[in-house]
């Protein structure tokens, strides 16, 4: 039988850079700080562009211990409104730690899949 939510990979254990309390569920990136993360926004780091690690899957404070979900199946938040989220959609990221859909998906742009 197949398992979909827990195929022996596990959350990822980092300390939040700052209050992460609000940001459950939202993409995440490392900080300048080693074993660090902080809110992944793409008009915070415009100077100087940063992939995310992963999902967020708690909400800590700052200083707190934040487990990001960086391979395997997570839920997260996408961007709503003129996107076509179809199931199997290619997704990449977005301001505000959000995916999106990919508007030219390509495999090295490729973040995840939407699955409804």
């Amino acid at each position: 039988m197949a398992n979909y939510f827990n195929a022996g990979i596990s959350e990822v254990s980092f300390t939040a850079d700052e209050d992460l309390s609000t940001w459950q569920w939202k993409l995440v990136m490392a900080a300048s700080t080693a074993g660090y993360v902080q809110k992944h926004d793409i008009l915070h780091t415009a100077a100087s562009p940063r992939s995310p690690i992963g999902v967020l899957v708690n909400s800590p404070s700052s200083g707190q211990e934040a487990s990001v979900k960086c391979l395997g199946f997570a839920k997260g938040y996408a961007l709503a409104g003129a996107c076509v989220l179809a199931n199997g959609a290619q997704l990449t990221y977005y301001n505000a730690g959000l995916f999106r859909p990919a508007s030219h998906p390509q495999p090295w742009i490729l973040h995840s899949l939407w699955f409804l």
